[in-house]
């Protein structure tokens, strides 16, 4: 079709010179629009404006990292040869990005790139056979583990005690490292509250599953501690599925949270102010004597308390296949069995014990 376009249009031109019309000189093309002028129009134009602002941000910051690592000043620099190996020596936290992550930014970069064609900035997509990776669970970069119930006890009694502890910590001198310091009465009722506030947050996610969030957004609205079944029901511009799925309640969540509510709290009111970040948690997990870990045992992080903790605390409780994967909302039953579940807390032996011997006569 472009070949015979272009014969038609030469074959005007040719009737137009034999007929004494001689054609204008084509203008000189305009400059291509910098490729950050068009990343705006795109964040403006065809990211959702009812997404959060985090997930708005994350778009804009992957594509952003992309562009600076390439040194690409136009669109027509991205290639995507070129692009598959600044995604091969991308990390975060100094670690090989997972394939998840991958899969991510080649999503938000051809999404791009298709906008730019639709919207005729360049006639291709440079980035139509950029191939994205997957999600292959057993390629997984960052594996996490699950915390027993004995060092899940200690993280909780680390994280009510540590801010006290810190405030109270003499930071200089010859007493440097001892708790000993003088606080003022006040300071020392914040430090408490914190404490409280962090241990409560742990203790929720660890029962309730929760991704952080989902936790961070959780208003007293939310949590129906008086209902005959208490749960959480969790809004679905607030869940990462976009569901308005129903937690149930551990009394011993249901018990804590009634002792922290506030008399007065309004329904639109966080449950959390604070939501502990990665460098809180593992200075807990040092407090508490619990190792953060590493690739080959599974780190554990705030997803880890959460999903993997509670899903394999459940297993080994005895709680069914289903009901676990209902509790974690999961919709395929893999997720709940493989990538929640820490083989290794598993009560694998004793199971086997139980099967008969072989009797042979």
């Amino acid at each position: 079709a472009s070949s015979l376009a272009l014969a038609h249009r030469l074959e005007r031109q040719s009737e137009r010179r034999a007929e004494g019309f001689h054609p204008e000189p084509n203008p000189a093309p305009s400059p291509p629009t910098p490729i950050l002028e068009l990343l705006e129009s795109f964040m403006l134009t065809e990211i959702d404006k009812t997404r959060n602002a985090r997930y708005r941000q994350q778009v804009r910051s992957r594509i952003e990292r992309v562009i600076d690592e390439l040194g690409a000043e136009k669109l027509e620099d991205l290639h995507t040869v070129q692009v598959a190996k600044v995604l091969d020596r991308l990390t975060i936290n100094d670690r090989p990005i997972a394939p998840s992550s991958r899969s991510d930014f080649v999503m938000n970069l051809k999404r791009f790139t298709r906008w730019a064609l639709l919207n005729r900035h360049i006639d291709h997509d440079p980035l139509a056979t950029l191939k994205s990776p997957g999600r292959p669970p057993e390629q997984a970069v960052h594996t996490r583990r699950a915390l027993t119930n004995e060092e899940m006890a200690r993280l909780l009694r680390a994280a009510r005690e540590r801010p006290l502890i810190e405030v109270r910590t003499v930071r200089t001198g010859k007493r440097k490292g001892q708790s000993v310091a003088k606080v003022r009465p006040e300071i020392e009722v914040k430090a408490t509250a914190k404490g409280r506030e962090r241990y409560l947050v742990y203790l929720t996610v660890r029962w309730t599953a929760l991704r952080r969030s989902e936790i961070r957004e959780l208003r007293w609205g939310d949590v129906h501690l008086d209902a005959t079944v208490p749960h959480i029901r969790l809004r679905a511009r607030a869940t990462k599925s976009k569901r308005a799925d129903s937690v149930v309640l551990h009394p011993q969540v249901v018990n804590a949270l009634r002792v922290f509510k506030p008399q007065d709290a309004d329904p639109t009111q966080k449950v959390f102010a604070v939501i502990p970040n990665m460098k809180c948690l593992r200075a807990d997990l040092k407090h508490a004597g619990i190792p953060y870990g590493d690739a080959e045992t599974g780190y554990a992080d705030f997803h880890a308390i959460g999903r993997v903790t509670s899903n394999t605390n459940l297993a080994v409780a005895g709680v069914t296949q289903r009901a676990r994967q209902a509790h974690l909302r999961h919709t395929h039953p893999m997720l709940t069995e493989t990538t929640y579940t820490d083989e290794k807390l598993l009560p694998i032996a004793d199971e086997i014990r139980r099967v008969p011997a072989i009797e042979v006569h």
